[in-house]
């Protein structure tokens, strides 16, 4: 359980380590929903990369010339994000998901003790800066069928925040980040956000969330950012099996009722739409991950498509998901994952000692 955090701001500085969950998707999951592998492997890096690939459906791109670097690995019923750091202790190499779903990561040379990025630990959450970009820029964009061209100009300061959190649960906890952040540069001067921008809750949905501010107008070495995570007041739990053999067939499970809408194959394997509704559903908070159950238990899951979500329309939630097709015939469609219960609470944290450009 997490505990209570009100509006206490903790400063510190830490170390980077592996139990860490990236808050980069929607597609946070629940331990048992995380893919496991067993792997006797010694090779290369880049041969890693093919096993991976052929067998698990995983996908390492290697930077660096990495490539060539041997790994010996034994392990048994890893996740890829052990598999990946047991691999780079190894090789002297960093590693980061790139989908949040432990399918896409990239490899590349780094020293893992190092870590120049300036971070806050507050409660359950480490948050951090990835980057501080300082533009004044000005574009002309020329486009075939209009009579003048079209002007851009920026003039601001930007700053690109990501998170983590200690594990699954306190990470299907978040909300995301609040665009009422305020920044103070080492000169004493404010730059707080404004616009239609500053109130929008924004999502990590698999990159940094940029916020831009005012640029500074008197020379400053560094900048604290004060901001808000927001946190769900709770979190339902979703589960419920689907009939493939019976499409249009609703199932009620705790505060939703879930339908297979459409359920066919595609060129490139099976496709399945399903809608819901319910009172856990009347806001886009839901987070889901739908496997292809076969006769003898094999699982297979599946990637997300199109989602579309409106309070007023029946079914409230509709989603698309693709799968690779198995080579068994799948006899269930389990759909697993949380609703976020609102209200909403902030959890307040504080970066100092940002560098400026």
């Amino acid at each position: 359980m997490m505990r209570t955090l009100g509006a206490l701001m903790v400063l510190a500085c830490v170390t980077p380590g592996w139990a860490w969950v990236d808050l980069g998707s929607l597609e946070v999951r629940a331990p048992e929903q995380v893919q496991r592998i067993s792997l006797d492997f010694e090779g290369t890096l880049g041969e890693l990369r093919d096993v991976l690939h052929e067998d698990h459906s995983v996908f390492l791109m290697l930077w660096g010339g990495v490539g060539d670097t041997r790994v010996d690995l034994d392990l048994s019923d890893a996740t890829p994000d052990e598999l990946l750091a047991e691999a780079c202790e190894q090789a002297g190499c960093v590693y980061r998901s790139l989908d949040g779903r432990g399918r896409t990561f990239t490899v590349q040379p780094g020293d893992r003790e190092a870590d120049p990025r300036p971070t806050v630990e507050v409660g359950d959450y480490r948050i951090f800066v990835e980057r501080v970009e300082v533009a004044d820029t000005a574009s002309l964009g020329f486009e075939w069928g209009s009579p003048q061209p079209e002007k851009h100009a920026r003039n601001e300061l930007s700053v690109a925040i990501s998170a983590e959190a200690r594990d699954v649960a306190a990470a299907r906890m978040v909300y995301g980040l609040s665009g009422g952040a305020e920044v103070v540069t080492s000169a004493g001067e404010e730059l707080p956000r404004t616009g239609s921008q500053r109130w929008i809750t924004q999502a990590f949905e698999g990159q940094a969330i940029h916020l831009d501010f005012p640029p500074p107008t008197r020379s400053a070495r560094s900048a604290t950012l004060t901001g808000k995570l927001f946190l769900f007041a709770d979190l339902a739990t979703i589960e419920v099996t689907l009939d493939p053999a019976a499409p249009g067939q609703p199932v009620a499970a705790d505060g939703t009722t879930w339908t297979l809408l459409e359920w066919e194959r595609a060129e490139d394997g099976l496709r399945a739409v399903i809608g819901g509704d319910g009172t856990l559903l009347r806001d886009p908070h839901h987070r889901l991950v739908l496997s292809l159950v076969g006769p003898g238990g094999e699982r297979v899951e599946g990637g997300p498509g199109n989602r579309s979500w409106s309070s007023s329309r029946s079914p409230n939630v509709t989603e698309e998901w693709r799968f690779d097709a198995p080579e068994w015939q799948p006899v269930a469609i389990l759909v697993g994952g949380t609703a976020g219960i609102e209200p909403l609470r902030p959890l307040n944290f504080t970066i100092e000692d940002i560098p400026l450009p």
